[in-house]
């Protein structure tokens, strides 16, 4: 586990490993907007719990680091997919 408080966690009492949360890059209330499907594993990431709350309730320039990083290292995956959408656009859907 990292020492950042960002990034501290708990173990799950289930898995016994760093408890984490799924979540969709691309937000599957969006799902109208496209040709493909968002439930899929290419749109799914797994943040540990801060992290899965900072997408959801903080403001956009604390969101926008970490929104950028996700997008770069999911971009090919989602374009593989047929789901194109640049950055710009996604970080206008989590405002």
């Amino acid at each position: 586990m990292r020492s950042n408080p960002i990034y501290r966690t708990f173990l799950s009492q289930k898995t016994r490993r760093n408890y984490v949360e799924d979540h969709h890059l691309i937000p599957f209330s969006l799902l109208e907007n496209f040709k493909h499907r968002l439930d899929i594993l290419g749109n799914i990431i797994l943040l540990y719990p801060n992290c899965h709350c900072r997408l959801h309730h903080a403001r956009l320039k604390n969101k926008e680091d970490a929104l950028s990083i996700l997008y770069n290292k999911r971009k090919q995956v989602l374009v593989w997919l047929g789901i194109e959408i640049s950055l710009s656009n996604l970080m206008r859907w989590y405002r």
